[in-house]
């Protein structure tokens, strides 16, 4: 909820934001879902970070970052948004990794796997020496990352990072609804924004590393150390099977179940609803003038272009909505 309004009052306006933040925080969706033994929580908070980071860097990521003088242009840590990724970064994926790492390696986990009866299916000692040697690739997919990202120029390439950390989380949280869900909305933002053309700036080669090491340390882990029968359960079953065949019962219905049930979740602001919605189509639909060849609208005063990052961020909105 805090993430989302400070994006909002970036991209909007202040009091646009500090609306969203009470609007958020007082939701009895938020309220419930925050406080049950589910994972949901854990697959709406990364996502709702992802889309907030790909906001930022498509419609405030064009500033260069705070270079360093004394390593110039492959040093940008003086800069507080590049020291922000490196505070997500080492709390979504170094410090994962660290704590895998030396789980794998304690006494306590070598004693207790040595106790297991031998057989084809069950782990052994060896098992675990093999998951540590593992490991130390994705330690060195750490370096990777944090030289690429000293050589990176603006704020966009810092919030790109925060969006590839975001879908590897959602992935830890509910499996692969998580980045689908990501890369789905951000592909149609593109699309319907008209900046499909700025594929390339998002920067996929080191994004794609980023989110190896926030979500595969484990799964990668888990797969040696329980093979077939892992993968089986938590990836065919847990995941492919549920799009086929769904999961329950009760949560199974039209357009009009979902309707009533998030009005429910959203009251009282779902009162107000069908206001906002007018009120977005109105933005939509008024809004002109040229793009230009990187899919920006061509604007030419500074008011102008604040109404445009408006209407950049309640089509984007309109999009994750829908």
């Amino acid at each position: 909820a805090l993430f989302l309004s400070y994006v909002i009052s970036r991209c909007v306006s202040r009091r646009a934001g500090l609306l969203a933040g009470i609007a958020l925080a007082t939701m009895p969706q938020y309220a419930v879902a925050s406080r049950q033994a589910i994972t949901d929580i854990y697959f709406v908070a990364p996502v709702v970070m992802a889309m907030g980071a790909w906001a930022m860097a498509m419609l405030d990521g064009e500033r260069t970052l705070r270079r360093g003088q004394r390593f110039g242009r492959t040093h940008c840590a003086q800069d507080p948004a590049w020291r922000g990724f490196a505070l997500v970064f080492t709390l979504a994926a170094i410090v994962p990794l660290t704590v895998l790492h030396l789980h794998v390696n304690s006494a306590d986990t070598v004693a207790r796997v040595s106790r297991f009866a031998k057989g084809p299916f069950l782990p052994s000692t060896e098992t675990l020496v093999e998951i540590s040697n593992t490991l130390w690739l994705y330690w060195g997919l750490v370096v990777v990352v944090v030289v690429a990202s000293l050589r990176w120029r603006t704020h966009r390439d810092v919030w790109m990072g925060v969006v590839y950390i975001g879908g590897g989380l959602s992935l830890m949280g509910k499996g692969f609804l998580g980045p689908g869900l990501i890369g789905l909305l951000i592909l149609t933002d593109m699309l319907v924004s008209g900046r499909i053309r700025q594929l390339h700036r998002v920067g996929l080669p080191v994004g794609v590393v980023i989110f190896v090491l926030t979500c595969l340390p484990w799964h990668h882990s888990m797969w040696l150390y329980r093979g077939e029968r892992w993968f089986h359960e938590l990836i065919i079953q847990n995941n492919l099977s549920r799009f086929v065949i769904g999961e329950q019962d009760q949560a199974v219905g039209d357009v009009g179940f979902y309707l009533r049930t998030l009005g429910i979740a959203a009251f009282p602001w779902s009162a107000i609803l069908p206001l906002a919605v007018l009120r977005a189509i109105r933005l939509l639909r008024s809004e002109d003038g040229p793009v230009r060849g990187d899919g920006e609208p061509a604007r030419d005063d500074a008011a102008s272009d604040v109404v445009a990052r408006e209407v950049d961020c309640i089509r984007l909105l309109c999009v994750w909505a829908v």
